[in-house]
């Protein structure tokens, strides 16, 4: 499957091994500095254009489709050095793009349907069985050129980095178990992130009272540090300094993540006779479903932001120039300093 013996898919030490090299790496501020680099690039020569043609030829746009192009993008660069360039003004259909999507759904039908449907189209070549071959094909060759790359000329991405490492024997990855371990980094990050700043967005356009605390949150930080001059406010996205001051962006975000979270619910098979806390036995070999989406909106939780999520209304809000300025405004710094946090959060709850 696509998932192999990445971090997803593994335990015990060979899942430890992967947490803490991801981890450590997320924390250093060479990898800091690639994802700046890659964000800062996609966003200011591919996303802004495109958003400003919108603007100016008041066109609506299908902003979670931009997002999950741009999250695509990035994160095959911070993983192996890879720009697979989905996120062009043209929105162009990458074959690597289009086969780990094939992927991704046939693995899903896998967990959903019954064992024995999949067994057979797999016997018979047919079905979600036979889609999933081809798109691996595509997927392992796309991973063995980015793999040479590195070899020849190690850079500082993921799969730089993973190359260096060892198992728990001290043998180094061998190639299929680096190919599964970058390609559940850019799963991890790619739909994550792209779902969250759509509903993030879609809140904003929702909620013009917290839009306009944003914006005067930023325009308050970005008056300290760059002066009156709004031109130079455009200049160069935020960096690091200036981000951390946007607490109530940052809160925003976090509450949007309670109403919506990008992984709304989430199961664990048990591999052995247990107790949960409460008492409750749980058997080998039984799965145990939990909802994220639920436990965010249990009033224990309290609210922080006032999101009217109730409100009703589409994403094709025809704003003039100035609120798409707002809205790439915000999200060029959002993806730089949100960016990096996503890959320790993460982490931290795998």
């Amino acid at each position: 499957m696509i998932l192999g013996q990445g971090i997803f898919n593994s335990d015990g030490d060979t899942w430890l091994i992967q947490r803490k090299t991801a981890a450590l790496e997320f924390t250093t501020r060479t990898l800091r500095q690639a994802m700046a680099r890659w964000v800062n690039r996609t966003i200011k020569n591919r996303l802004w254009s495109i958003l400003d043609k919108a603007a100016t030829e008041k066109l609506a746009v299908d902003l979670q489709d931009l997002l999950l192009r741009l999250t695509f993008d990035n994160i095959c660069g911070l993983t192996f050095g890879k720009d697979p360039q989905t996120l062009s003004p043209e929105l162009p259909e990458n074959p690597f793009a289009m086969a780990f999507d094939t992927a991704t759904e046939a693995t899903l039908q896998r967990l959903l349907y019954p064992g024995f449907l999949w067994r057979i189209e797999k016997i018979l070549g047919i079905g979600s069985e036979k889609r999933l071959k081809k798109s691996l094909k595509v997927v392992e060759i796309y991973m063995d050129d980015a793999i040479a790359a590195r070899k020849e000329n190690p850079s500082d991405d993921l799969l730089s980095r993973f190359m260096k490492k060892r198992d728990v024997d001290g043998n180094l990855f061998p190639i299929s178990v680096l190919q599964r371990i970058a390609l559940n980094f850019v799963l991890a990050g790619r739909d994550t992130s792209s779902v969250a700043l759509s509903w993030f967005f879609w809140l904003v356009m929702n909620n013009p009272e917290v839009e306009a605390k944003i914006v005067k949150e930023i325009s308050t930080v970005l008056e300290e540090t760059r002066g009156n001059d709004h031109q130079k406010w455009l200049e160069e996205p935020l960096d690091f300094d200036e981000a951390d001051k946007l607490v109530y962006l940052k809160a925003a975000l976090a509450e949007t993540l309670r109403l919506y979270p990008s992984v709304p619910q989430d199961f664990k098979y048990v591999v052995a006779d247990d107790v949960l806390p409460d008492g409750t036995f749980v058997p080998a070999g039984s799965t145990v479903t939990y909802s994220i989406y639920s436990v965010g909106r249990m009033k224990a939780y309290g609210v922080r932001i006032a999101w009217n999520s109730s409100r009703s209304g589409g994403c094709h809000r025809k704003g003039t120039d100035l609120n798409l300025l707002k809205m790439a405004t915000t999200l060029w710094l959002l993806m730089l300093d949100q960016g990096l946090v996503w890959g320790r959060t993460w982490l931290t709850c795998k």
